[in-house]
């Protein structure tokens, strides 16, 4: 069918965004797509915004695919004037800019679109990716937690990808976090479990006293934790044990005083 040619074209489109942007725009190059994030900076059909619109987003797509970037930003701003109130013509638009290197004028059209559907996770979720990209990761953050505290906070591609973005940062207590909740969402995952384990590698190891502690060799992440919390009982324990060897001995010592004594006597 028709709808199934697009979403197959559409598919390819995130795979022809390096080829299209190196040969087109050298001058825009930039940090190569995280794979992750393909899923996100594709074009998208618009469903019940008249057929000249989802025609013109078609040939958008086909264009994409062959890598005319150019050609298909004209047939998507086609689109977006004959269905003004599409969130996805907007995102469209970002995504064709994102894949030639304008990330400025990306973020324009994916906030236009939010601003149409605040609740729209493409426009929520791209523009994340974009500030991060762009060297804000605060922003980025905030738009992401915004989106899980008012929309879902459950939201497994919001989850992951604040998952991701405080791994980046070297937040990995935060990004333990957010792979905790994803386990509970999404138990059968298995990427949850390894990233949450990856995170607790690198948390600072403390007694329960707060102070620092070396990590044992051989034990890391959680089983030094939990070492580092028997650490303090381990070393009371045996300080009680010495210090009742020492009581004894003492007490041997007098014993034989008191003996020796009671034979002078």
């Amino acid at each position: 069918s028709v709808f199934n040619a697009f979403e197959r074209i559409a598919s390819l489109s995130a795979s022809a965004c390096g080829g299209c942007q190196k040969d087109l725009h050298p001058q825009r190059q930039h940090k190569q797509q995280d794979p992750s994030l393909a899923h996100i900076f594709v074009i998208k059909p618009l469903a019940e915004c008249g057929m000249e619109a989802a025609r013109a987003t078609q040939r958008g797509a086909r264009l994409v695919h062959e890598g005319r970037l150019e050609e298909a930003l004209r047939e998507l701003h086609d689109a977006r004037q004959l269905a003004p109130g599409s969130p996805a013509a907007y995102c469209n638009l970002g995504c064709v800019n994102h894949m030639i290197g304008d990330d400025s004028q990306a973020l324009h059209w994916y906030r236009e679109a939010w601003r149409l559907h605040p609740r729209g996770e493409t426009a929520v979720l791209a523009q994340a990716a974009l500030e991060q990209r762009r060297g804000f990761p605060d922003e980025a953050q905030r738009i992401l937690v915004g989106f899980l505290q008012e929309v879902d906070s459950s939201h497994v591609g919001a989850l992951k990808q604040l998952g991701r973005l405080h791994m980046r940062e070297e937040q990995w207590s935060k990004a333990a976090g957010c792979y905790h909740k994803l386990i509970a969402v999404d138990p059968t995952n298995d990427e949850w479990p390894a990233q949450l384990q990856l995170c607790l590698n690198h948390l600072p190891v403390k007694n329960d006293f707060g102070e620092p502690v070396q990590n044992p060799a051989g034990l890391p992440g959680m089983f030094a934790l939990a070492f580092s919390f028997a650490e303090p009982m381990l070393r009371s324990s045996a300080g009680a044990g010495e210090h009742g060897q020492q009581e004894a001995s003492l007490s041997g010592r007098g014993g034989g005083g008191g003996g020796r004594a009671a034979r002078r006597a």
